[in-house]
């Protein structure tokens, strides 16, 4: 009876599970022990009976996606042919079995726990007679050699696209451009600033599109410029010129 592989093996060169069998036709102990070479498992196992009818097997095994097929030898009066499948269906594998000397089969159902600990129950069809068995077994890791590890998987970033604009400028007097002057932007998704250069130009980048207050928060003193609403669109760009007027002095 094949056992269910650990999902560890990939790290290792050999893996071994022991186990305790009991039913109609097994009472005793077996031991499973396998390696893998890409998609080829290559394994022996044998069980030690109560009533000193041991046996042996040898054979190999090919995996396409959840569906495992192979052949092994069975030792034990003589050499016998098989013939194996195996479906695999995460935790749980259906497993079917024919020894083409004497006609016999089985199928089994493996489940393996979190631990790796595992229960198999075998249903056998021999000389028109039905019988069962029940297997728990445990896994033993064996590492020989380098281990190889596994890359970690990348976990998918989420990219959130949010549509912007971007707002372009100069301020002057006179049509003089005017440096160090603090612009600000306000709206419902917060607020930004920037500061006009030597030329009096200044740029504001990647705003999201909708209304916005435009500011002059530090004019000079005798100057002074009426906030404007603007409206950001989609991958537009805004060019605005901002011209300072001279306040009105009134003398009484």
């Amino acid at each position: 009876m094949l056992l269910l592989c650990s999902s560890a093996a990939a790290q290792q060169a050999l893996n071994l599970r022991l186990g305790v069998r009991y039913g109609h036709y097994q009472k005793g102990l077996s031991f499973n022990s396998w390696t893998r070479i890409k998609g080829l498992r290559i394994y022996s196992m044998g069980f030690f009976n109560l009533d000193q009818k041991n046996y042996y097997t040898m054979g190999t095994s090919y995996k396409i996606g959840a569906l495992q097929l192979g052949g092994f030898l069975y030792f034990r009066d003589k050499a016998k042919v098989n013939l194996s499948g195996r479906l695999n269906l995460g935790r749980a594998v259906i497993g079917v079995y024919y020894r083409a000397m004497d006609h016999a089969g089985n199928m089994n159902l493996n489940y393996r726990f979190n631990s790796g600990a595992a229960v198999t129950a075998t249903g056998a069809l021999f000389k028109g007679q039905f019988k069962g068995q029940v297997e728990a077994s445990f896994p033993l890791r064996i590492s020989i050699g380098k281990k190889r590890e596994r890359p970690p998987k990348e976990k998918p970033v989420r990219v959130i696209e949010i549509p912007t604009g971007d707002i372009h400028g100069r301020v002057t007097i006179d049509g003089i451009g005017l440096q160090g002057v603090l612009l600000e932007l306000q709206g419902d998704a917060g607020k930004y600033a920037a500061e006009s250069d030597i030329e009096g130009r200044f740029e504001l980048r990647s705003i999201p599109a909708g209304p916005w207050l435009l500011e002059v928060k530090n004019a000079p003193k005798i100057y002074y410029w009426q906030p404007v609403e603007i409206r950001i669109l989609i991958n537009k760009e805004i060019q605005i010129s901002i011209e300072l007027k001279r306040k009105k002095i009134i003398r009484r």
